[in-house]
């Protein structure tokens, strides 16, 4: 999870928005980012840079954050509700 702390009391969303650099080894190709808003898993490809890296930029706005997954190719499992 990705989260961002920049809020403050009379700060709106937008005003704390930020844009963070994430930069991964040049075999991650993407990552799965869970939709706050709508519950879909939507894929993110990386962008890969000069460095032999791979690297994603994620703008947050004040205050939130956004759960990531490596993209391996398999699904999110959903846990039962009684964990077993």
């Amino acid at each position: 999870m990705i989260v961002t702390l920049q809020h403050a009391l009379n700060m709106s969303k937008v005003a704390g928005r930020l844009t963070i650099r994430l930069t991964f080894d040049h075999s991650v190709t993407g990552l799965e980012r869970l939709n706050r808003f709508t519950g879909e898993v939507e894929l993110i490809k990386t962008i890969r840079s000069r460095k032999d890296e791979n690297m994603l930029d994620v703008q947050l706005e004040g205050g939130t954050g956004d759960l990531f997954k490596w993209y391996n190719g398999h699904p999110w499992r959903l846990r039962d509700a009684q964990f077993n």
